[in-house]
C-alpha cells in the first residue's frame, strides 16, 4: 500500500528548514534521503552526520548568525554540510570549486564568511582561498568527536538561510539572499504542485 499525498500546508512555512527537516526525519527515521554512485544514506543517518557538522560549527563558532561558506562538489557530504549550517542556525554560501579561486575569493571576502566547511578533496584548495583568517572545518575529520544528536536550537522563518551569488557577467558577482520562508514556500509550491509524496523517487 502506497502513502498518499499530504498538503503541505500553509501554516508550516512559520517554521525553519531544520524544523521541517526534522518533522521528516522523526516520521521517515529509515527510509532512502540520498542514493548516490557509492554512498546510502537514511533520513536518520543524514541527521546524525548533519548534526555533526552544526555541532563542530557551533564548538568553534557559537550560535551568532554569521556567513558559512561551503567548497564542495555535488555529493552527498554537500548536502549534509548545508544541513549542518542550517541546523547551526547559520547562513551558508556555496562555493562552486571549479570556478576561479579570484572568484572563489572575491565571494569569500563580500560575503564577510567567518568560516569555511570542505571535505579531504578540496582542503588543499580551501586553504588557498582562506586568506582573511577564515577558519576551515574538514567533514572527513569530524569523525565521532562531536555528537550526533540535534542541536535544537529556535531559528526564525525570518533568518536568512542561503546566500547565491551571480554569475558576475556584468561585472563581479553579487549576492542574492533568501530566507528560510521563502526556501520552504518553493518547497510547498513544487510539492502541492506535482503532489509529491514519500513513495516518489
Amino acid at each position: 500500500m502506497t502513502d498518499t499525498f499530504l498538503e503541505f500546508q500553509k501554516a508550516e512555512l512559520e517554521s525553519s528548514i531544520p524544523d521541517r527537516f526534522q518533522r521528516q526525519v522523526l516520521k521517515y527515521p529509515n527510509r532512502l534521503a540520498i542514493k548516490a554512485k557509492d554512498v546510502e544514506l537514511t533520513y536518520s543517518e543524514l541527521n546524525a552526520r548533519a548534526n555533526r557538522v552544526a555541532h563542530a560549527i557551533l564548538s568553534q563558532r557559537g550560535p551568532s548568525q554569521e556567513q558559512i561558506a561551503l567548497l564542495f562538489q555535488m555529493t552527498p557530504a554537500l548536502i549534509e554540510a548545508t544541513m549542518g549550517v542550517l541546523k547551526a542556525g547559520k547562513t551558508y554560501v556555496p562555493l562552486d570549486p571549479s570556478h576561479p579561486p579570484e572568484r572563489l575569493g572575491h565571494i569569500l571576502e563580500d560575503s564577510q564568511a567567518s568560516t569555511l566547511v570542505t571535505d579531504r578533496l578540496h582542503l588543499a584548495m580551501a586553504q588557498g582561498i582562506a586568506t582573511n583568517g577564515q577558519q576551515i572545518i574538514d567533514i572527513d575529520g569530524l569523525g565521532s568527536h562531536y555528537p550526533s544528536s540535534n542541536p535544537g536550537l529556535s531559528i526564525s522563518p525570518d533568518a536568512p538561510s542561503y546566500i547565491l551569488y551571480t554569475s558576475g557577467s556584468t561585472g563581479q558577482p553579487k549576492g542574492v539572499v533568501q530566507n528560510h520562508r521563502n526556501v520552504l514556500y518553493m518547497a510547498m509550491i513544487t510539492t502541492n504542485m506535482l503532489q509529491i509524496c514519500p513513495d516518489d523517487r
